[in-house]
């Protein structure tokens, strides 16, 4: 596990990778153009349609990971084995339902996710284990505990400051809370081995206002929890999820992306860089090519188009 006590801290910084970011005036022309290529390659919502239905949902030849019933929330959504993130240390072998979704050599921009199941009450020890051993420094939560009566989540953190939250090897203790925007609670946690030395530092950002297989209302807060991410963790491993791991974890991947391409790479984007950094038929494939299913509907796509395009409108400038 690479993170040490050293690593622990109580409350919010300003910048979590210390990396400096890209002059306004360049990330103005970035958005500015490929908000051009965004709109005008996608004209209408049946443009987005057809980019749904042209990527397959799974990676044709890719092999998935046989169902465990006490470790997958869904039978019918598994990780495939060429992108399983796999335990080390533990007791009961290396599985856990989640995903490597990262960046490329020849990318535009450097991201890092692990794209994951909401923990089951039997895979919570799991959870934090895999934070801890893949160097998570933030965790973006999609979903709610129950939603429409229906579990969705188990509850594997503290939701208050000074609450005792422990797993059978991990002790997880919230450090500070806040809400910095409307409809997110964010919360600085510190999580420590029992019977060991690794204490780590871990945001984790809880949006509760996405529904199951549909989308908010509006993309603001979306919006800004990608904003938030991308100017805190530009460079670290981000762990995703919301219930199935897929959909909105999916969608927001998606959104995230795109935009660490055109407003977070502090490279100026030439000629058809523009119109690659927001192809999103190629994001959906590549996202689908780490994790079958990532966005599972076309309405989370179309969600995803406008919460782009309402962030490269946003700094474009006057």
């Amino acid at each position: 596990m690479g993170k040490t006590e050293a690593d622990a801290r109580d409350g919010f910084g300003d910048s979590a990778d210390d990396a400096p970011g890209p002059s306004p005036e360049l990330v103005r022309r970035n958005a500015s153009f490929a908000l051009e290529e965004l709109t005008s390659r996608y004209r209408v919502v049946e443009d987005l349609h057809r980019v749904y239905r042209s990527v397959p949902f799974a990676k044709i030849g890719s092999k998935l990971c046989a169902f465990d019933p006490n470790r997958d929330r869904y039978m019918n959504v598994l990780p495939y084995e060429h992108s399983a993130v796999k335990l080390s240390g533990g007791r009961r072998g290396d599985y856990i339902n989640a995903c490597a979704v990262q960046s490329g050599p020849r990318d535009l921009a450097t991201f890092s996710y692990v794209a994951t199941q909401g923990p089951l009450e039997g895979t919570i020890d799991d959870f934090w284990r895999m934070v801890l051993e893949q160097d998570v420094a933030a965790v973006v939560m999609l979903c709610d505990l129950v939603e429409d009566m229906m579990p969705k989540c188990a509850k594997y953190f503290p939701l208050e400051v000074g609450e005792a939250f422990e797993t059978e090897s991990f002790e997880v203790a919230a450090t500070s809370k806040d809400v910095p925007f409307p409809g997110v609670e964010r919360r600085a946690l510190r999580v420590s081995e029992k019977r060991g030395t690794a204490t780590a530092a871990v945001d984790h950002l809880r949006y509760s206002d996405w529904p199951d297989h549909g989308v908010p209302d509006h993309c603001e807060s979306m919006v800004r929890v990608s904003r938030l991410i991308r100017g805190r963790y530009p460079r670290s491993r981000v762990a995703v999820h919301c219930s199935a791991g897929i959909g909105r974890t999916g969608t927001f991947c998606m959104i995230d992306v795109a935009l660490r391409r055109v407003l977070g790479s502090g490279e100026e984007l030439r000629g058809a860089e523009h119109a690659e950094a927001v192809d999103l038929e190629s994001i959906l494939t590549e996202l689908r090519s780490s994790r079958a299913g990532m966005v599972q509907t076309v309405d989370q796509l179309v969600f995803a188009y406008r919460a782009i395009a309402a962030e490269l409108r946003a700094h474009c400038g006057p």
